[in-house]
């Protein structure tokens, strides 16, 4: 029985743990070497995230500032002859 049928008729993982039929699957484990670049990886894109995350976090930031700036008529906005900026 394939695995997606069984997933199918189990509500709850716990449930589908227990079923016999899941203790004939083997799962390949990879080679030492290629966990360790899987590891770098993954560890490398945490990175990415974390440094565009503060960026965003400066942006919005920034954004919320200029906003209260504007609402305070700290700044003013003056409208171009030609329309739209």
């Amino acid at each position: 029985m394939p695995i997606l049928s069984l997933a199918k008729h189990e509500r709850h993982l716990y449930a589908a743990r227990d079923m016999p039929e899941l203790h004939h699957f083997h799962i390949a484990i990879p080679k030492p070497d290629e966990q360790d670049e899987i590891v770098r990886r993954i560890e490398g894109m945490d990175a990415d995230i974390n440094l565009e995350t503060r960026k965003l976090g400066k942006l919005e930031l920034l954004k919320t500032g200029l906003m209260n700036d504007l609402l305070n008529s700290h700044i003013r906005v003056t409208a171009n002859k030609g329309g739209c900026a």
